[in-house]
């Protein structure tokens, strides 16, 4: 996935499913490793994260990203 496919399609998507669930989207990135590339996303929120933000975040995400994780192989982390 390229740097810009990164900033035009994937950061949009999480910044607005976070405003959805009142979160706050500190940052998104794309690292290499052994097994190909995983997709991080951090989070805020000023009470801190819950584990039902942690697990829900991604669950919602993922139908979203899930036509380009297929095209590049990446992991939702």
């Amino acid at each position: 996935m390229p740097k810009a496919e990164l900033t035009t399609f994937v950061t949009p998507k999480c910044q607005a499913l976070a405003q959805r669930m009142g979160l706050e989207l500190v940052d998104v990135c794309l690292d290499k490793e052994r097994a190909g590339k995983s997709l991080r996303i951090y989070l805020d929120k000023p009470q801190g994260l819950s584990l039902d933000d942690c697990g829900s975040y991604p669950r919602a995400l993922q139908p979203q990203l899930e036509h380009r994780r297929r095209a590049v192989a990446l992991k939702l982390r």
